[in-house]
This record gives C-alpha cells, structure tokens and sequence, in this order.
C-alpha cells in the first residue's frame, strides 16, 4: 500500500518531468537546424555558380531538418515553366519534370507570397470545397511535398522550394515556416545575382568570339 501511494503520488510527477525533458530536447534539435539554415542564408551570395548555389541549398534543407526529399524549381523565362535546379532524397525525378508558370500552385504562391502547408490546404479543401484550393492541394500532393516555399523578388517567383516530409514524423511549426521564408527570400537575391553573374559571363564571351573573328577577317585581309 505504502508503495502505491508513493507511486501514485509521484507518478504525474515523472510524467511531466519525461515530458518536459523530450519537449526540450526536441526544441534544442529545432533551434540546431534553424541556426544552420540562418548561417546557410547569410552566406549564399558569395555563390556565383547557378548550379552550386542551387545544390547548396537542397544540401542544407535535407541534412539540417532531416527531411525525406527536397527539390528546388527554378524558373526559366525561354520556356515559361519552373525547371528542376537541384534535388536531393528518395524521390523519383526525371529532367522534363517541370510546373507551368500559369498553373494553380504557382498562381497562389504568387498571390500570398507566403509559405503553403499541404496538411493545412486540405484541411481548408475539406471545410470550404474550394475548387481552386483542390486544384493546389492536387499539385502539392503530386510533388509529394509537405511544403511548400515561395523565393521572391517583389511580385517575381524566381524559384519554389518543394519540401516533404521531416523524417522524424513531426510537422512544420511557424518558427520553420519563419526560418525557411528567411532562406527563401535570401536565395532569391542569390539567384538572381548567380543569374546576372552568368549573362554578364556569356556576353563576355560573345564579345571576345566576335573580335577574335574580327581580328582572324583582318588578318585574311
């Protein structure tokens, strides 16, 4: 009985003390992460390289939040479409993978200009039977993603980040979606730098090509 009692007493006891020791070790691992992708952010316009830069980025997601895919759509103004820069995880991807500038997921990216939850946009499919919600909810299920990150310039969609799931089964937080507007934003300045660095690159090239040809018609001359 005595050993009951004293059970039963400190019983809820031990129970919050477990409980709170896995809360804190889990906010220490989310700060950790969180941390990594500020330090990542800060440093990614020093990248000139498109292609690295773009690697770079899926790199620190995926290892840092331990997620089980990531990809980032880059947009290409030849073809109007959003192209897969970088990928990285178990998922089946193909080159001619690629998201029409004027489809439903990129039409209200644009529009909120904010982050998208899969969980969340079926949740609102379900409570409001919007048709135009469906049609994201559809597309985000069908690039497996868990979320969804919109890398802006002003009013311009330069890339969209294609998040799935944490491997340790928990959901995004507001502070991720936070961290990761931060990251997104920054990348796109990146982007957009690496891309001006790579046109100044090919005129350069273009120039030196016509006065070599210049040079090689005088000297037939």
């Amino acid at each position: 009985m005595i050993s009951l009692t004293v059970l039963a007493t400190a019983g809820p006891f031990l129970y919050l003390f477990i409980q709170k020791s896995a809360e804190e070790q889990l906010l220490k691992e989310q700060r950790r992460y969180q941390a990594t992708l500020s330090q990542a952010s800060s440093g990614m316009g020093r990248i000139k390289d498109l292609k690295r830069l773009l690697e770079l980025v899926v790199y620190i997601i995926t290892r840092a939040v331990r997620l089980e895919n990531t990809l980032v759509y880059i947009y290409d103004t030849h073809r109007s479409k959003y192209l897969i820069g970088a990928f990285k995880g178990n998922i089946a991807v193909s080159d001619s993978s690629t998201i029409a500038a004027s489809s439903p997921l990129v039409q209200y990216l644009i529009k909120i200009k904010t982050s998208i939850v899969y969980d969340e946009i079926k949740q609102r499919v379900q409570d409001y039977n919007d048709d135009n919600l469906a049609k994201v909810e559809k597309e985000m299920s069908e690039l497996n993603a868990a979320l969804v990150v919109p890398s802006l310039i002003e009013d311009r969609l330069l890339a969209i980040l294609v998040l799935g799931k944490k491997k340790s089964g928990k959901l995004f937080g507001e502070d991720d979606l936070s961290v990761f507007s931060i990251l997104a934003n920054q990348a796109a300045l990146a982007i957009e730098n690496a891309q001006f660095y790579e046109d100044v690159k090919k005129t350069q090239e273009q120039l030196f090509q016509a006065e070599k040809m210049a040079t090689i018609g005088t000297m037939a001359d």
